[in-house]
């Protein structure tokens, strides 16, 4: 897909008109737009996470990205298999991969796989209950973050909704479904991969759903 074709894709999905050839402009004015509207809810809501020690310089460009939300606390059998799950997918090669960790507690990028693993356990010990809203920007915010690397990465939900409906959770994740699969169609593969806990609860089933229709791989481990 040529540099055009990509365009003509995007605006596509965002309902952008193509008859005039100044629409970049407004392309560009309604994710400037978006951009500053999520910044303001989350500092409304203070729901952004606060960073940890400054992020170590990267000495190797990242050829792969892991992406981690942790929506709530996790009991400690569950925190033990899911920091194993996601050390076994970064393998050896972590001084290659962009490991992101974003919480309710905290937010991090690591460039060391010992202290990725040590915030991942932090994070999901300490993670303070939240609503779905917040939950929901929360995880807005981290989208943002991937859509601006174009390496190959998994996005990896971690932990459980808050009480909700199913109206509640398609207005807090079909967008967000919709900006992953634009991500994963244009820019870099994008591979879903389901930690939420229980697997069975309907609100995570529902949301895996909305991920499986926009054509998303989705892992679970």
């Amino acid at each position: 897909m040529n540099s055009q074709e990509k365009k003509d894709f995007l605006e596509e999905q965002l309902g952008v008109p193509k008859a005039k050839k100044s629409s970049w402009k407004l392309y560009y004015s309604l994710l400037g737009l978006l951009f500053i509207t999520a910044m303001m809810l989350a500092y409304f809501y203070r729901v952004t996470p606060k960073k940890t020690e400054p992020i170590a310089k990267r000495k190797i460009p990242a050829t792969a990205g892991v992406y981690v939300v942790v929506l709530s606390k996790v009991d400690s059998a569950n925190i033990v298999r899911i920091t194993e799950n996601i050390q076994a997918h970064i393998g050896k090669d972590s001084a290659m991969t962009k490991m992101v960790l974003g919480s309710t507690f905290m937010y991090k990028q690591c460039t060391s796989l010992a202290e990725y693993k040590r915030l991942l356990k932090q994070a999901m010990t300490e993670a303070t209950p939240t609503s779905l809203k917040n939950q929901g920007l929360l995880i807005s915010q981290m989208v943002g973050i991937l859509t601006n690397d174009l390496a190959p990465s998994r996005f990896v939900l971690v932990g459980s909704f808050a009480d909700s409906t199913v109206t509640e959770l398609e207005k807090r994740f079909l967008g967000i479904s919709k900006v992953l699969y634009t991500r994963n169609e244009v820019f870099g593969k994008t591979t879903i991969v389901n930690e939420l806990i229980p697997r069975t609860a309907p609100s995570t089933q529902f949301v895996m759903n909305l991920f499986k229709q926009q054509n998303l791989p989705v892992v679970e481990q």
